[in-house]
């Protein structure tokens, strides 16, 4: 059973997202039921696709798929960066109020975050971006939610995304927020996922990045995947460091 809370798709950016999911299991007959909330950009929110088709959608149908009850809600925000979503502004109370109302309330937190952070009108050095990073997985650890968090996604339309090429400082610089992101996992309350990245790097076309940094539908349903896996690698108590999801290339 999906049960969709709500689906916020502006036209936005690419930058943040944060996962919030809970699961139990009420009896040994039961389904396991996995509850999320997915704060993010316009990667999280299925910019250019249909209303309802997002990543966030297609890992319940994964989850699904695999036996578990999935329930989740999708509070994406436009061009949002890590200081967009510190604790007290705006994005988080909305996130977190959306949780609230939730049928099940979620407890565990997956992040994707650093391209608008990396643009060079907005440009947060690796110091500045982790420690903001750094601010909010505090809190929802705080609030009683464990913290997964994914690599950025490679972004191969540097002018689309104001980054001017991929090879400049900007470009370099998100492989860098990814490598401070992986430094987070504590192997318990935040845990790191690799992959987006070389995925969507080995899969730059205009059959699933039509635009060079969004992906369509068919994009939406790897990164669907890839979250599931995480999903259940957190569920399954996966050892921590940085667990292969099994995304290849062709998002198998």
């Amino acid at each position: 059973m999906i049960t969709l809370s709500r689906n916020i798709v502006p036209r936005l950016k690419v930058g943040l997202f944060v996962l919030l999911l809970v699961f139990s299991n009420e009896s040994a007959l039961a389904k396991v039921t996995i509850s999320y909330l997915s704060i993010g950009d316009s990667i999280m929110a299925g910019f250019g696709n249909p209303a309802g088709t997002n990543p966030v959608a297609y890992s319940a149908v994964d989850l699904t798929a695999s036996g578990y009850t999935a329930v989740f809600g999708n509070a994406a925000v436009g061009g949002s960066k890590a200081s967009d979503w510190q604790p007290g502004m705006t994005n988080f109370t909305n996130a977190m109020a959306l949780a609230a109302s939730m049928t099940t309330h979620p407890s565990i937190a997956v992040h994707h975050a650093g391209v608008n952070d990396a643009k060079p009108f907005n440009y947060n050095d690796v110091g500045k971006y982790i420690g903001n990073m750094k601010n909010i997985v505090n809190q929802l650890v705080k609030n009683g939610y464990k913290v997964i968090l994914t690599d950025c996604m490679y972004i191969a339309n540097g002018d689309h995304m104001g980054l001017l090429s991929w090879d400049d400082g900007a470009g370099k610089l998100i492989v860098e927020y990814n490598t401070a992101l992986a430094g987070l996992d504590n192997g318990d309350t935040v845990r790191y996922f690799g992959g987006l990245y070389a995925w969507a790097r080995n899969n730059q076309s205009t059959t699933t990045f039509p635009d060079g940094v969004h992906p369509n539908a068919a994009g939406d349903s790897v990164i669907g995947k890839f979250m599931a896996k995480a999903i259940s690698a957190v569920i399954d108590g996966a050892p921590g460091g940085k667990p292969n999801t099994g995304l290849d290339k062709d998002g198998r």
